[in-house]
């Protein structure tokens, strides 16, 4: 269900945490870079192969498939998914709702970095 989904009726799937061995059992993760939790990036390395994994990133946005990491990066990459669809304001504002800290760079560095 998850990939036909993903084909007919999404612009982007987003995998959080483990949900990136999901992503990768209905194949959306073939010929696509990606990082789950950090705990478990190498479990998935072995099930995906080594070549596309990104470490010590927050996040993997390859267009229409996003993973992310732990719960603070999964903020962050929601975040990132609010300011494509809707706007850099939003994203702010939405961050300043939520009393987050928003970093846009995958690796963490702050705005302007």
């Amino acid at each position: 269900m998850i990939r036909r989904v993903a084909r007919r009726d999404s612009t982007a799937v987003a995998g959080v945490c483990t949900g990136a061995f999901i992503l990768h059992d209905v194949g959306l993760l073939a010929d696509r870079s990606w990082t789950p939790h950090w705990e478990d990036i190498d479990l998935l390395a072995a099930l995906a192969g080594p070549e596309r994994a990104r470490r010590h990133v927050r996040w993997v946005d390859t267009g229409s498939v996003i993973t992310g990491g732990a719960l603070s990066s999964d903020i962050a990459m929601a975040l990132q998914l609010v300011e494509r669809f809707a706007g850099r304001e939003l994203a702010e504002r939405t961050a300043n709702q939520i009393d987050d800290v928003w970093t846009r760079d995958a690796q963490g560095r702050p705005f302007g970095a």
